[in-house]
């Protein structure tokens, strides 16, 4: 009886090498055949935040050895993790979290805040407890997260224990690292590729990775097709944040203060601005890659195109070569 099988496409592997960012979704499925099994996969997010599939692979069950056996195969595949400091978003299920304790992974490993929360308001309900969390789990800012932490902590304690039984740089953006250019608090670009592949789970083993692969082979066509022709230098999705920021920012006020350096007044708020670091001090522009409204005003202030300080993980160049092969 088949126990385990990888399947991974030379265009997925030289994709992700052109130029996608080092956050990687990794999830499993229930599948509907009279053998059962489950489908496990790691999906990447590509610069204008649409899923990227990486890998997958049919296993009997979702375990500690079954999720061991895929990150093995998918470090030789892809390179040892030190090498491809890679970032995970999962929901930290079942044998997952063992798994990489026994391939010794120190990889950054983030919660879905959406699963953390499913399980959160099993014990506190209520709309500001909801609140609360994912105001918590939002800020970029460590001394906003404190300050939220604390009101938690004085609205419950009970629910301030029950927050804090996880490490804070597994679910808050007050604690990620900026390695991953991504501020994504929920792993639902896996949820989307579940979806995606829906029809196919109820397939045999060998016609489901056939259907999945003729699927993603005219998802690639139709995705460079359509950046074939967009002439924008920034990825489309992005491009609208940075309009939304660029709106935003009509209602701050830099000043310099020498070597590249702005404070930033935004109503009754403040904010530092490196451009050479491109770093604010908000942390949106640091996770993201894009300038935050801060940032924008910053460097309208000095004179500068903003494009030049996107991160290459947003440009078109990049996420063309990545739908490219």
């Amino acid at each position: 009886m088949l126990q385990y099988m990888y399947m991974r496409f030379s265009a997925q592997k030289q994709g992700y090498f052109a130029g996608l960012r080092p956050l990687i979704g990794l999830d499993g499925c229930h599948l509907k055949t009279p053998m059962g099994g489950q489908l496990l996969c790691a999906v990447a997010r590509d610069g204008n935040e649409n899923m990227f599939p990486l890998a997958i692979a049919y296993v009997d069950s979702e375990d500690k050895a079954s999720w061991t056996w895929f990150l093995q195969v998918l470090f030789q595949d892809f390179g040892r993790p030190e090498e491809t400091n890679w970032v995970f978003m999962s929901d930290k299920q079942k044998g997952l979290v063992e798994a990489f304790k026994a391939v010794s992974l120190a990889n950054e490993h983030r919660y879905c805040v959406k699963h953390m929360y499913e399980n959160y308001k099993k014990i506190f309900r209520g709309a500001e407890y909801k609140k609360k969390l994912w105001f918590a789990a939002s800020t970029g800012s460590l001394r906003s997260w404190e300050r939220q932490m604390e009101g938690i902590k004085k609205f419950d304690e009970a629910a301030y224990n029950w927050i804090m039984q996880y490490d804070p740089s597994t679910w808050s953006r007050s604690h990620f690292s900026i390695q991953a250019q991504s501020d994504a608090l929920q792993n639902n670009i896996c949820e989307s590729f579940n979806a995606y592949i829906l029809r196919a789970r109820d397939m045999p083993i060998l016609s489901m990775f056939e259907w999945i692969r003729r699927r993603l082979m005219a998802r690639f066509h139709v995705k460079y097709t359509a950046m074939s022709k967009y002439k924008g230098n920034i990825c489309p999705n992005k491009q609208d944040l940075l309009e939304k920021f660029k709106f935003e920012s009509r209602n701050c006020f830099s000043t310099p203060v020498g070597d590249n350096l702005f404070e930033v007044d935004f109503y009754d708020t403040s904010h530092v601005v490196n451009l050479r670091d491109k770093t604010c001090t908000c942390r949106r522009w640091d996770l993201n890659g894009i300038p935050c409204k801060h940032g924008v005003s910053a460097i309208y202030a000095n004179r500068e195109k903003l494009e030049d300080y996107v991160s290459v993980f947003m440009l078109n160049p990049p996420i063309w070569q990545c739908i490219n092969t």
